[in-house]
Formats: C-alpha cells, sequence, structure tokens
C-alpha cells in the first residue's frame, strides 16, 4: 500500500522527499527507505536538481507510470464491484457525502486528494 500510495502521489509530477514525506505523512528517513526499494525495483528514479545538486526530485519511470496505471484500474474495478451490491439511494447518499468531504479538503488547502477523489469519481 504505501508504494501504491506513493506511486499516486508522483503521477502528476516530480516531488521532493520533503514533499512526498509531508505528502505521506511520514518521515523524511521512511521516504529515503521507501524510495530506495522503488528505485531498485526500477518504478522511480532520483533526478538530482542542476541548481542545487544537494537536492532532488522523484520522478516516476515509464515502468512505473504503468504499475500506476494498472494498479489505480484495479483498484477502481475492486471498488466499483464492491458498491455495485448497495442499492441506488444508498449510492447517492455516499456520493452527496463524498461530494462535501471533497469541499472540505478543498477549503483546507489539499488540493491533491480532492484532485484524486474527483479524478475516481
Amino acid at each position: 500500500m504505501p508504494q501504491f500510495i506513493t506511486l499516486r502521489a508522483l503521477s502528476d509530477s516530480p516531488k521532493t522527499s520533503s514533499d512526498l514525506a509531508r505528502t505521506l505523512g511520514i518521515s523524511r528517513p521512511t521516504v529515503t527507505r521507501l524510495i530506495d526499494g522503488m528505485v531498485r525495483k526500477g518504478l522511480v528514479a532520483r533526478q538530482v536538481d542542476s541548481a542545487d545538486r544537494r537536492s532532488s526530485c522523484i520522478a516516476l519511470t515509464e515502468a512505473g507510470h504503468e504499475v500506476q496505471r494498472v494498479a489505480r484500474a484495479q483498484a477502481d474495478d475492486h471498488l466499483a464491484a464492491l458498491l455495485s451490491g448497495l442499492p441506488d439511494a444508498s449510492l447517492h447518499r455516499a456520493e452527496l457525502a463524498l461530494t462535501d468531504i471533497i469541499a472540505l479538503f478543498e477549503r483546507q488547502g489539499f488540493r491533491d486528494v480532492a484532485r484524486s477523489s474527483n479524478d475516481a469519481a
């Protein structure tokens, strides 16, 4: 799950370790260990900042993009199958509640979360 979430966080653009730590709610050393493993698997690459060689961004490789796309499609299919068992009225209530939750995240400045939720809809 941590790798899936990291792949999703990197799907739109490269991020620094600090950005990922904030987004994922984990420490920088934990991010470093997570990214080291993903680099070994060929899912992400570190790109050194030409302006500040001490800084680097983490970006998805082509393999990382493909794994993220497949995992996202499988997760979407699984969620759709689970939700298909609910009556229409329950689905409508859930949609209204999620709309309110997305708006709350947007007001709090969590644009990535809101965008990810809207993408899934």
